[in-house]
């Protein structure tokens, strides 16, 4: 485990948010300070990344990196706040996420829409998506409790009290020790330089290094063709996109726009 001094880099993101273009940007840039990347530090969603790591996809968490290296900074940021956290956090709308989660996932999780060959059967998928987003809970949905649950959990800062510039695309958020830049991923391809040059202060601009979701390189046409063809009631989707992190994050005529784009 690489040593902290007195600053470090967190990539900190809920899953399926675009994470491993940051991280794969920033370790080509080859900057003075250590990187990290994590989806949980907080008590909570350490538990719930032990049970799923055990029951849902058979791993032992002693052999999940990312869990191990969630409990050395957990033990850092709780022993050590003269340290400096740079924090990258992207958020993703609700719906595009959910669905490339649920393609993540869905050979552990739901082998019942495989087919004899290993293959996903697009249909039965589509109305499997189309159900678990007609329960879709804003009070209990992993996205929109995630800030509150890691961020505010973890480091005290609400970002909910902070606005969020939708014109940019992003915003950085000073609170103690801890620089919190937040980035949307629909808008990383614009606004990724400058977020980041500002927010690190760099003399000169980042260049992005694209990397492809896994998701979308292990199931190809089938998740292409189940994000382009999956609709649902506009009733589901204005609940959906109700939800507090919708409404800070995304203006509301973006929000109209993904509205009609995912309803029927």
């Amino acid at each position: 485990m690489d040593t902290i001094t007195n600053s470090a880099i967190i990539i900190y993101q809920m899953g399926k948010v675009g994470s491993t273009t940051i991280h794969t940007s920033l370790e080509e840039a080859a900057l003075p300070l250590p990187i990290y990347k994590v989806h949980f530090l907080s008590d909570e969603g350490m538990e719930h990344a032990v049970e799923f790591h055990q029951k849902t996809l058979k791993i032992p968490w002693e052999n999940t990196p990312h869990i191990q290296t969630s409990e050395f900074l957990r033990e850092k940021i709780q022993s050590d706040p003269t340290c400096k956290w740079k924090i990258i956090t992207l958020v993703r709308e609700p719906i595009m996420r959910e669905v490339s989660e649920f393609f993540q996932y869905v050979h552990s999780m739901y082998p019942e829409l495989l087919d004899e060959d290993g293959n996903i059967e697009k249909a039965r998928a589509i109305r499997l998506l189309q159900t678990k987003l007609m329960f879709y809970n804003p009070e209990k949905n992993y996205t929109c409790r995630w800030f509150d649950m890691e961020i505010k959990g973890m480091f005290g800062l609400d970002v909910f009290e902070h606005p969020f510039d939708t014109e940019k695309g992003f915003s950085i958020i000073e609170h103690g020790n801890v620089d919190l830049l937040i980035l949307r991923l629909e808008d990383l391809n614009r606004n990724f330089s400058d977020a980041l040059s500002q927010f690190l202060q760099l003399d000169a601009p980042l260049e992005i290094m694209k990397s492809n979701v896994r998701a979308e390189q292990k199931r190809g046409d089938t998740y292409a063709e189940v994000r382009q063809e999956l609709k649902v009631r506009e009733s589901v989707c204005r609940k959906i996109f109700s939800s507090k992190y919708a409404q800070h994050f995304y203006a509301e005529a973006e929000i109209e726009q993904l509205i009609e784009r995912w309803s029927e």
